[in-house]
């Protein structure tokens, strides 16, 4: 499949440790090295998946269309179909696409071309194909359900459950039966040829996610808001079974074509696979720390792929429940940080179950950490060389930098660490606990914080934490999330005095920079805007807006002192020193974080598919005068 494709990025582009090879994108520029393992690893989150004999593919958010070997798991292809809809299935075959939202698309899988292309007057909350490829089933918002002749998206067939949206779609093996759950939390069974409400369920899980039919028999399977899968026959009133080995709620379901094997995903990642005809749970295995939302066998039923919340992609054995590709311990949504150690010339990046250590100057071999709760930020001390990082269950780890030992751990916060920052002066570590709203200061030689700041954004979470040089001061940020005001937040700066706070903005602030003489900070918000203040009087002198994500990286060049933005929306902005653009430059991936080399010489950004791409700041446009 896909032979017509252009080779945009190749085995070459991502490697470990690696120089970039021939064929480096153009809007690459600058890009000296490349770290991490970028095997089945997608740049945004995945919206659907397809496994073939010799390959896998994946669609991702913005349309992102990529072919991946089976052999080493590098990506061999990629398209951008240009979509932003919301719903992705792939025909049974792989060689159509769907996508739905406020449209309904089809695409050729092998030229990439759309095929048709309609606009419904309602939206599209859920989307099935039949299993021949004939028909395509829509839901929609106002309880409407619609069967499409798929080569031309004619309208075959409308049907209306109610006027609650529909939440799931499925067809039969032979296409006939089309089932049908809603957000009033009913399961109905339509006639596919003549739009006949034939049966009508209450599945005890309340509202189902994810239908799915044996492929030979008219048994329906369900998930929904519970920890069970529910099995249905059309003439019985409630499930004849259960499969209800899960902990957490079913998410993902898949039956293998041969329907012997089902498949079962839940929301903390956990897998499982049954034996349909007994029942019988056959392997349970954790498929990473997110949340499974895809599953898909191969036309064998030999293999499974699976992909969720952490951007991962895994191929699994069937019949031992082994994975036999891909890598294991990626990131839940955007908890993907970076730290640059200059005395060692190291790298950390943290991404979930993984924290890499890679050699920045020369090409000694990574070094990998295991963080069993999820690492989600970290920071570096050089003096003494020391890595901390925090984890999703509020714990801050702490590392020998040169032998990566672990060596302790401070358990206070009661969620989530947000962020860490370390200042080399008084060696005191910041760290900032998020949803709990609180501060801590810590010192290396106690195990209990010498410091507690409650409420430290006002009432909202504490999203990032920075100390301010020279003024001995320590800036907040945080979001309050449950606010009617979309947006709404604190940045805080408390003089280190008296701790008393001030407040300097009510906006909710996700990303915080000090500029190394502490005389200036940025302050990103919710809606891809940065603030330059002016510390520590908080006052603003400009508004950085070029951005249409919100920013996650922000960086002061360490000479120039020109700033660095840096966004999901794949832009790496370069500003004046006073708050003027000077460059932007898409580097066709999304940016999380971002860290100067000691000199400015070069940039290291952490990438949504948990890489890290070195590049000439030169080259970006650091250094060159307005």
């Amino acid at each position: 499949m896909f032979g017509h494709w252009s080779r945009r990025w190749g085995d070459s582009a991502l490697t470990t440790n690696g120089h970039h090879g021939q064929g480096r994108p153009s809007s690459q520029p600058g890009l000296v090295r490349v770290y991490g393992d970028s095997r089945l690893t997608t740049d945004g989150d995945l919206l659907a998946v397809f496994l073939g004999e010799e390959a896998a593919w994946s669609v991702e958010e913005h349309g992102v269309l990529r072919e991946w070997s089976l052999t080493t798991g590098r990506q061999r292809r990629q398209r951008y179909l240009g979509e932003v809809e919301p719903l992705w299935a792939f025909r049974p075959d792989g060689e159509r696409l769907a996508a739905a939202g406020q449209e309904l698309v089809v695409f050729d899988c092998l030229q990439g071309q759309e095929l048709a292309r309609v606009r419904p007057q309602e939206w599209i909350t859920a989307l099935a194909w039949s299993a021949d490829g004939k028909w395509l089933a829509t839901g929609h918002d106002d309880g409407r359900v619609c069967v499409w002749e798929s080569e031309h998206l004619r309208v075959w067939r409308q049907m209306r459950l109610g006027r609650e949206a529909i939440s799931a779609l499925a067809f039969s093996g032979d296409g006939e039966l089309l089932a049908v759950a809603d957000e009033a939390r009913r399961l109905v069974l339509y006639s596919r040829f003549a739009g006949d409400l034939l049966m009508q369920w209450h599945p005890p899980s309340g509202r189902v996610a994810a239908l799915v039919w044996h492929p030979h028999l008219t048994w329906l399977v369900s998930a929904g808001w519970d920890t069970h899968a529910h099995l249905w026959k059309p003439a019985e009133a409630e499930p004849v079974a259960l499969f209800n080995a899960h902990d957490e709620c079913v998410t993902a379901l898949a039956i293998s074509p041969d329907g012997s094997v089902l498949a079962t995903g839940d929301s903390a990642g956990c897998l499982r696979l049954w034996s349909f005809d007994n029942r019988r749970l056959l392997h349970e295995v954790a498929a990473g720390l997110g949340e499974l939302t895809l599953l898909a066998f191969d036309a064998l039923g030999h293999r499974l792929l699976s992909g969720g919340e952490e951007r991962r992609l895994l191929v699994w054995e069937v019949a031992s429940g082994k994975v036999v590709l891909g890598c294991g311990g990626g990131a839940a949504g955007a908890r993907i940080r970076l730290g640059w150690n200059e005395t060692e010339g190291l790298v950390a990046l943290a991404a979930g179950r993984r924290v890499c250590i890679f050699d920045g100057r020369g090409d000694r071999p990574a070094r990998q950490l295991d963080h069993p709760h999820g690492a989600t930020c970290l920071t570096w001390a050089e003096t003494p060389q020391l890595l901390f990082t925090g984890d999703a269950m509020g714990g801050i780890h702490r590392w020998a930098a040169d032998a990566a030992q672990w060596q302790g751990c401070w358990q206070e916060h009661r969620t989530a660490i947000t962020d860490l920052a370390w200042e080399p002066e008084t060696q005191r570590l910041a760290s900032a606990g998020g949803s709990d709203g609180y501060v801590y200061l810590w010192a290396l030689t106690q195990e209990s914080p010498i410091l507690l700041i409650p409420e430290a954004t006002s009432g909202a979470t504490t999203e990032t934490v920075r100390f301010v040089p020279h003024y001995g001061g320590l800036l907040v940020g945080g979001v309050d999330w449950l606010a009617e005001r979309q947006g709404a937040g604190a940045l805080v700066y408390w003089n280190r005095d008296d701790w008393a706070p001030r407040v300097l903005l009510r906006q909710g602030v996700l990303r915080l920079a000090v500029r190394r003489d502490g005389q200036y900070a940025l302050a990103a918000n919710l809606h891809g805007t940065v603030w330059l203040l002016e510390l520590p009087s908080g006052r603003i002198l400009a508004e950085l807006a070029g951005h249409s994500e919100p920013v996650l990286a922000l960086a002061f060049h360490p000479r120039t002192a020109e700033i660095l933005t840096a966004s999901e929306d794949h832009l790496v902005c370069v500003w004046s020193p006073s708050g003027s653009q000077l460059a932007a430059t898409d580097v066709e991936i999304s940016v999380h974080d971002a860290v100067f080399s000691a000199s400015g010489e070069y940039v290291f950004t952490a990438n949504g598919n948990q890489t890290v791409f070195q590049m000439e700041s030169s080259a970006l446009g650091f250094g060159k005068k307005s």
